[in-house]
């Protein structure tokens, strides 16, 4: 049994950017058996739905964090947000190509309670801006003195 990643995305951009970015994500990912064919499909790499992983050069099931995500969408003219589990690692590379290919802001917020690790990435359309990882308990005490100052 793989372990849950928690992650928590929200990306920001302009509406337009977003609309393009929801379309792709509505309705979508239950198309594709891994996660690499449907976030190729999402960032434009790929305009179909026939993605067969043993075509795939890269030859990496977890390419962009993960095999699966399994995932809630909340939409708003401005602001994705996706929260849901993937298998053993956060979504961070899927989570800075689209911020780069759309142009966005981006955070993840993850946590994999088995292994104890947790953490924040933040991106910009040129990439990673700042990262903070730690324990879990350490992450979540951190939070907690955020919300104090």
């Amino acid at each position: 049994m793989a372990n849950y990643c928690y992650n928590s995305i929200t990306l920001q951009g302009s509406e337009d950017a977003i609309a393009k970015l929801a379309l792709k994500l509505t309705d979508t990912y239950s198309k594709f058996s891994y996660l690499n064919g449907w976030a190729d499909y999402v960032l434009g790499i790929r305009d179909d739905f026939e993605y067969s992983f043993e075509d795939d050069e890269r030859k990496d099931a977890h390419y962009y964090g993960s095999r699966w995500f399994d995932f809630d969408l909340e939409v708003t003219s401005d602001t994705i947000q996706l929260n849901g589990d993937s298998a053993w690692s956060p979504l961070e590379k899927f989570t800075e190509e689209l911020c780069k290919v759309y142009g966005l802001e981006g955070i993840i917020y993850y946590s994999e309670h088995e292994m104890d690790f947790a953490g924040e990435t933040r991106y910009n359309a040129d990439g990673e801006v700042s990262r903070v990882e730690g324990t879990c308990d350490m992450m979540a005490y951190i939070g907690r003195c955020r919300l104090l100052a």
